[in-house]
């Protein structure tokens, strides 16, 4: 059997650029704060769509969605759990003829409190206090 390794040059280009993203993120205990809190919001919402079927689920295209973001800009940490899926806005809002049936702000209102702790210790943690 012959192994032949190509590309050798361009994989460890793609690795150095991940690992300089992931380098910010790490650097950055605010920033993984406000991730985890969000972390926390997006695996309630999941699993608020997986359970009872209250939304009426087909394909889970709505549930695989739901992502995380968190961005640095300057000195504020921006973070957002969310859905491109057009129908996720029609579900959490409502529309006329047809009721909301919210997922993300309720699983927001559960974590709340234990996002503002986290980040309450972290910044705690980064003052020295």
């Amino acid at each position: 059997m012959d192994v032949k390794i190509t590309g050798v040059k361009e994989t460890a280009g793609h690795f150095k650029k991940v690992g300089d993203r992931m380098q910010g993120k790490a650097g950055d205990p605010l920033r993984q704060a406000v991730h985890r809190g969000l972390l926390r919001v997006e695996r309630a919402t999941k699993g608020r769509l997986t359970g009872g079927n209250p939304l009426h689920v087909r394909t889970g295209r709505l549930r695989a969605s739901i992502l995380v973001d968190t961005k640095r800009i300057g000195k504020t940490v921006r973070g957002e759990v969310g859905t491109d899926v057009f129908y996720g806005k029609v579900h959490e809002f409502g529309l006329k003829g047809m009721k909301k049936r919210p997922f993300l702000g309720p699983s927001f209102k559960e974590n709340v409190k234990l996002i503002r702790q986290d980040i309450a210790r972290t910044l705690k943690v980064i003052n020295g206090k």
